[in-house]
């Protein structure tokens, strides 16, 4: 891909450019940026839509969010200027494929997850700009953001389904916080024993994974390493997220551009979904 000036940010020339190397095709493509389009700003941060040359490369163009400040700020910045997107892409990405109850038993395998396997090796800088995420969310009365941001980086992680001992604990924490939910009482009725409710759901979670759904099936490839294997033991982590067509999801493609406040810290991104 090749660039006019003016742009945001040098990093995002190598960001857009390493981005735009597929289409939602899978189709290597070459394009042009004309234009940077400022869509929204929030503090030092701005969300930008790319003007392409080639506008059939892609049938909804890529944006690019710079985001500047504190760690905090960078999560409360994105949170404002993103949350509606990202609730979208979570909503084309489930909301497809699951039924409500399942989506009900995903969340809670998420939940679990995010918990145990996730929160032990984040940073503090991440846990920071979390704090910022959670401050915004509760700032444009979508208190639930947070929670959902969350469940779809678990998603995008997924590791492969829980089973044995651990799937029984999750549906029985499930059912304890659950409620008055319809779609678990009516697959559950709280008429039924506890080991017989939670037999129920842990049928719909195994009859959920016999299905194979593309969802809980991307199958993208990733990595992560940490504690002796990094400096100063932090986490770093990585995949690939493919602008898919077919997902509803690629409307909201975006290259991340952080810029960590840290004394000599550089400038870096990520290509994926808002």
């Amino acid at each position: 891909a090749s660039f006019l000036h003016p742009e945001p940010h040098p990093a995002m020339r190598t960001a857009v450019a390493l981005a735009a190397a597929a289409n939602g095709a899978f189709v290597p493509t070459t394009t042009t940026v004309t234009k940077w389009v400022v869509n929204q700003t929030c503090n030092g941060s701005t969300l930008y839509v790319a003007q392409l040359a080639n506008e059939t490369a892609y049938e909804f163009p890529p944006q690019v969010i710079d985001l500047h400040g504190s760690r905090w700020q960078q999560g409360y910045d994105y949170a404002i200027i993103l949350h509606k997107q990202a609730a979208a892409v979570w909503q084309a990405v489930t909301g497809n494929e699951l039924s409500k109850l399942e989506l009900v038993v995903v969340q809670a395998v998420l939940d679990h997850m995010w918990d145990t396997e996730i929160v032990p090796h984040l940073d503090d800088q991440i846990k920071e700009e979390l704090a910022g995420v959670d401050q915004a969310s509760v700032d444009v009365g979508a208190p639930e953001f947070g929670r959902l941001l969350r469940r779809g980086v678990g998603l995008s992680n997924f590791n492969g389904p829980p089973v044995g001992d651990i799937i029984w604990t999750i549906i029985h924490d499930l059912l304890q916080r659950s409620g008055d939910d319809p779609e678990v009482a009516r697959a559950a009725p709280p008429s039924l024993p506890p080991a017989e409710r939670a037999a129920a759901l842990v049928a719909v979670w195994e009859a959920l994974m016999a299905r194979k759904t593309w969802v809980l099936n991307m199958g993208c490839s990733q990595f992560a390493l940490w504690g002796g294997n990094t400096k100063e033991g932090k986490l770093l982590q990585g995949r690939n997220w493919d602008w898919a067509f077919n997902t509803g999801a690629d409307r909201y493609k975006l290259v991340t551009v952080w810029h960590p406040p840290e004394q000599g810290a550089q400038a870096y991104f990520i290509a994926g979904m808002a």
